[in-house]
C-alpha cells in the first residue's frame, strides 16, 4: 500500500507544502484583513476542516495554541473548525486562543464558550477623507516641511528582486535590531528575504538615493 506521503513524495510535494498552497487559496478568496496575510508565515501551523474549506493558523507557546486572527473560509464551517480544533487542544494538553479576533465573530466565539479579553485598539485611516492641511495635523506638517528641507524622499518597489537592493533592506534592518529592538514575527513582520520579495516595500531616502528606513505592504485581502 501506498500512503498519502508517499504518493506526495513522488510529486515532489509534501503534505506541509500542500497545505500551504490550499492555505493560500482559501486567504486569496475569503481573506478579509492584513492579519490573513501573516497567516501564511512559516512560524505558523495550519488546522484544517475535513474537507478543507477553511482553515485557521496557530502556534504553540507552552501551553497555550495561540490562533492567529478568525478561522478563513465559507462561514458556515467556521463553527466546525473552532470546536473540531478545541478537541484537538483537549487531547493535547493545550489551552485554545484567538488573538486578534474580530468582532464581527465575538458572538460565535461566546457560543463557544470563548471569553473576550481586551488588549488594544487597532488604529484605521480612512485615507479618502485624511487632510494633510487640517489643524490637528499642523506637527505632521512641520516634520514633513523638515524631510523636505533634508532632500528625503519617499519610493515604492514592488517585489523587489535586486539583490543589491535587498542587502541593502538588511543592512538597516540589523541597524535598527542592534538598538536592542527584536524581530516580532507571529502577527508582524520580521525580516526574510523571500517574505520580502512577495510584498510591496516602502523606503525613505536620503538625497545620496541611500534607504535610512523601509515598510512593508501587505495585502489586506478581499
Amino acid at each position: 500500500n501506498t500512503s498519502v506521503a508517499d504518493l506526495l513524495g513522488l510529486l515532489g510535494l509534501t503534505t506541509s507544502n500542500v497545505n500551504k498552497q490550499k492555505a493560500t487559496e482559501l486567504v486569496e478568496q475569503f481573506g478579509k484583513g492584513s492579519l490573513d496575510y501573516y497567516k501564511l508565515r512559516d512560524d505558523k501551523s495550519f488546522y484544517f476542516t475535513e474537507g478543507l474549506n477553511a482553515f485557521l493558523a496557530y502556534s504553540n507557546f507552552e501551553n497555550i495554541s495561540m490562533v492567529l486572527g478568525d478561522p478563513v473560509g465559507e462561514f458556515e464551517d467556521l463553527v466546525p473548525l473552532v470546536n473540531s480544533f478545541k478537541k484537538h487542544c483537549q487531547k493535547q494538553n493545550l489551552k485554545p486562543c484567538f488573538f486578534q479576533a474580530s468582532a464581527q465573530l465575538a458572538v460565535t466565539y461566546q457560543s463557544l464558550d470563548f471569553s473576550s479579553v481586551k488588549i488594544g485598539n487597532e488604529s484605521i485611516i480612512d485615507v479618502s477623507s485624511f487632510n494633510i492641511a487640517s489643524e490637528k495635523n499642523k506637527s505632521l506638517r512641520a516634520g514633513l516641511r523638515l524631510l523636505d528641507s533634508l532632500r528625503y524622499k519617499v519610493r515604492y518597489y514592488k517585489n523587489p528582486i535586486n539583490r543589491e537592493f535587498l542587502t541593502e533592506l538588511k543592512q538597516v534592518s540589523k541597524s535598527w535590531l542592534a538598538n536592542g529592538e527584536e524581530e516580532k514575527g507571529f502577527a508582524l513582520g520580521s525580516f526574510d528575504t523571500d517574505y520580502i520579495k512577495s510584498t510591496t516595500v516602502m523606503t525613505v531616502e536620503n538625497f545620496a538615493g541611500n534607504v535610512v528606513a523601509f515598510v512593508d505592504l501587505v495585502s489586506s485581502g478581499q
